[in-house]
C-alpha cells in the first residue's frame, strides 16, 4: 500500500537514469527508436517493478533493447519538471532521517541497484547490472557452444542483435568513411568496442563483417575461459564441436559472410573422439562452369570448389606429407614396408568427415532415386542433363562420396604408394535431427549394391557410420540467405596459409595464382618424391598426370566398375555417367 515513488540521479556522461518502483505486474511504457529518431510507445506487462531507462548519446546508431533500455521517456512519463524535482528532494530529506524503516532508497545511493527494497512485502525485485561507469568484459561472454549456435545462423547481424537482447546489453554501431565507397564499422557492446579494420564498399557490408568478427572474438574469449573440456554422449557431437570450433578459431576476416557449406576432415587416434584433430577444412558451393572447364587442361585451376571436395584434397596433401615423413624416419601415421616399397596406415588411426549440410545430389533429395546428377557452375545444386548437352561433367558430391567409399579417399596418385586404400570411418552431417538417415545411407553407399557384386582385393564396399549430432546447437537447418560464392580452404600442412578461392576461375581470389590443392601442385610433389626415392622402379614410370593415376591397374579396374554400375543403375537411361575428358588430364611437368 505504499505510494509509488520516482527518484532521479545523474549518471556518467550526463546520461539521466530514472529508477521506478512500481507494484508487481503493473503496465509500463516501452519505447523504441525508429530510423527517423521518432519514438513509439508500446504498453506491455512487466514481471518486475524496476526498469532502468537511459538517455543515450545521439552521435552513433543505437539498437535499443526493449526490456531494459529505452531512448527517452514518452509524454505520459516525461522527465520530472523542476518544481516536482524540488518537491521530491524535500520528501527524500524527510525520509532520510528514518532510513532504517524506509522502503525507498536514499539519494546518495548509487544507481541502478536498489538493495533496500528487497524487504518490501508487496513488491517483486530483480537486480539488473547496468552500471555504465564500470564495464565487466567477462559479462559479455556466453558459453562457447551457445556462441557457436549463434555464429552458425544465416544472418550474423541479426545473430548479434539476438545475442545482445538475450544478455540485455546496449549495442552501438559507429561508422567511418575514407571515401564515398569505403566504410568501416566499430561495434560497441555495453561500452566495450570491437573495431574492424576491414574496408567495405557499403555500410551494410561493413556492419555485417564487423558483427561476424565480434562474435568470433567473443567465442575465442569464451573458449579460453572454459576450464574443462565439453563432454558429449555421442561421437558425432565431438566431431561437430571440433570442426566448428576450429573454423571459428581461425582468423578469417575476408568476405566469407553469407550462407555456406563447411566440410572438415578429421583424424582420430586410439578412438579418442574428444581429441579429434581437424586436418583440413573448406567452405564452398560452386565450381567451374563448362565454358571455363574446357580450357582448364593444365592442372592449374580447381574444377570443383564444393566444400567436401576441397576438404578431401586438403587431406590428400596431409597424407602425402605423412608419407614423406615416414620415409625420412620422422614421426608419422604411416609405416614403410621396404620389401614391397609401400606404406601402411597405423591401425589406431582413423579418418572422419564433417559436413554442415547434406551433400548435393541424391543425398539431398527426400525420394529414392538412382539418377545421375551433375553440378552447374556458379548455381547451387545439381541438374539432370543428357549426354548431348554436357561434354565436360562434374559429378555431384553424393556420387563422389559414394566412389570414395569404394576407391578410398587417398586418390589415384597416392594409391601407388599405399598397401591398401584409406576409407572414412564416419560421416557427420550437421543437418536437422529429423533427416532421413536411411535415405542418406542409401545414397552414399547402398544404391548400387546389386550392380557391384565383387571387388578385387584390397578394395571393398566400405560402410561408414553416418549420423547427425545429438546436441541441438550443432544441428543446422537450411535457411534462405544469400549464398556465399567465394570458397575457402585450409589444412595443417600449411597451417599459416588460408586460401580464399574464386570458384569461377578455380584460382586464388586476390591474384588468381594457383592453389596448393590444384592437380598440378599435387602432381609436382608426387613426381619429385618418386624421382628422389624410387628412381629405378619401372612400375612407377609415367609422363602425364593421367598416366600416373592409371599406374595401379586394380584401382583403374574398380573405377571402371563403378562407372558401369552408375550407368546400369541409373533410373534415367537418357543420362549417362560421363567420364572426365582425357584432354583435362594430359598435362605433364615438362
Amino acid at each position: 500500500n505504499k505510494p509509488k515513488v520516482s527518484s532521479t540521479s545523474e549518471c556518467h556522461n550526463s546520461s539521466k537514469v530514472i529508477r521506478k518502483i512500481e507494484p508487481k505486474n503493473k503496465k509500463k511504457t516501452k519505447q523504441t527508436t525508429n530510423n527517423d529518431n521518432s519514438t513509439v510507445s508500446i504498453s506491455e506487462t512487466i514481471p518486475h517493478p524496476i526498469t532502468i531507462l537511459r538517455k543515450p548519446s545521439t552521435d552513433t546508431e543505437i539498437i535499443t533493447l526493449p526490456t531494459s533500455i529505452v531512448s527517452q521517456l514518452s509524454e505520459d512519463q516525461s522527465i520530472l519538471s523542476f518544481e516536482e524535482e524540488q518537491q521530491r528532494q524535500q520528501e527524500e530529506k524527510i525520509t532520510s532521517s528514518n532510513k532504517d524503516n524506509s522502503d525507498i532508497p536514499s539519494e546518495n545511493e548509487q544507481p541502478p541497484i536498489c538493495s533496500t527494497i528487497e524487504n518490501c512485502p508487496d513488491i517483486s525485485f530483480k537486480e539488473e547490472q547496468t552500471n555504465t561507469s564500470s564495464i565487466d568484459n567477462q559479462s559479455l561472454l556466453l558459453p562457447s557452444h551457445e556462441l557457436l549456435s549463434i555464429l552458425q545462423s544465416a544472418n550474423c547481424l541479426s545473430s548479434l542483435n539476438e545475442y545482445a537482447q538475450q544478455k540485455k546489453f546496449t549495442l552501438n554501431y559507429e561508422y567511418s568513411s575514407i571515401s564515398p565507397s569505403s566504410f568501416t564499422c566499430i561495434i560497441s557492446i555495453n561500452g566495450r568496442s570491437f573495431p574492424s579494420s576491414s574496408i567495405c564498399s557499403s555500410k551494410n557490408e561493413a556492419q555485417k563483417l564487423a558483427c561476424d568478427q565480434t562474435l568470433r572474438i567473443l567465442y575465442r574469449e569464451s573458449c579460453s575461459k572454459e576450464q574443462f573440456p565439453l563432454e558429449f554422449s555421442d561421437k558425432h557431437d565431438y566431431i561437430a564441436h571440433q570442426s566448428i570450433s576450429k573454423f571459428q578459431n581461425l582468423n578469417i576476416n575476408e568476405l566469407l559472410l553469407g550462407r555456406k557449406t563447411l566440410a572438415c576432415m578429421l583424424m582420430i587416434t586410439d578412438g579418442q573422439y574428444e581429441q579429434a584433430r581437424v586436418i583440413s577444412m573448406a567452405t564452398g558451393n560452386s565450381c567451374l562452369n563448362e565454358t571455363n572447364l574446357i580450357y582448364a587442361n593444365d592442372g592449374i585451376a580447381l574444377h570443383d570448389c564444393h566444400a567436401e571436395i576441397l576438404a578431401r584434397r586438403g587431406l590428400i596433401r596431409f597424407l602425402f606429407e605423412q608419407i614423406k615423413q615416414s620415409k625420412d624416419n620422422q614421426s608419422s601415421i604411416f609405416e614403410y614396408n621396404s620389401t614391397i616399397n609401400k606404406y601402411q596406415l597405423h591401425d589406431n588411426t582413423t579418418f572422419h568427415m564433417y559436413i554442415s549440410s547434406l551433400p548435393c545430389g541424391n543425398a539431398s533429395f527426400n525420394i529414392l532415386s538412382n539418377s545421375i546428377r551433375y553440378k552447374q557452375g556458379q548455381t547451387e545444386g545439381t541438374i539432370l542433363d543428357s549426354t548431348n548437352s554436357i561434354q565436360y561433367s562434374i559429378k555431384s558430391c553424393s556420387d563422389k562420396i559414394y566412389r570414395w567409399n569404394i576407391l578410398g579417399i587417398q586418390g589415384g596418385l597416392l594409391i601407388n604408394l599405399l598397401t591398401k586404400p584409406i576409407y572414412l570411418e564416419s560421416i557427420t552431417l550437421a543437418c536437422e535431427a529429423t533427416f532421413d538417415r536411411n535415405h542418406v545411407k542409401y545414397s552414399l553407399y547402398e544404391r548400387l549394391n546389386e550392380h557391384i557384386h565383387s571387388l578385387p582385393s584390397p578394395f571393398i564396399c566400405h560402410l561408414p557410420d553416418i549420423d547427425c549430432p545429438k546436441t541441438k546447437s550443432f544441428q543446422h537447418e537450411r535457411k534462405v540467405a544469400k549464398l556465399q560464392t567465394s570458397a575457402f580452404a585450409w589444412n595443417t600442412t600449411k597451417s599459416d596459409r588460408m586460401e580464399l578461392l574464386e570458384p569461377m576461375t578455380g584460382k586464388l581470389k586476390n591474384d588468381r595464382s594457383m592453389s596448393l590443392l590444384s592437380k598440378r601442385n599435387l602432381f609436382k610433389d608426387f613426381t619429385n618424391f618418386i624421382q628422389t626415392n624410387f628412381p629405378d622402379d619401372n612400375s612407377l614410370s609415367y609422363t602425364t598426370y593421367q598416366q600416373a593415376k592409371q599406374l595401379n591397374k586394380t584401382y583403374v579396374t574398380v573405377k571402371d566398375l563403378i562407372s558401369t554400375a552408375f550407368q546400369s543403375g541409373s533410373s534415367d537411361t537418357n543420362i549417362s555417367w560421363l567420364s572426365k575428358s582425357d584432354k583435362l588430364e594430359q598435362f605433364s611437368m615438362e
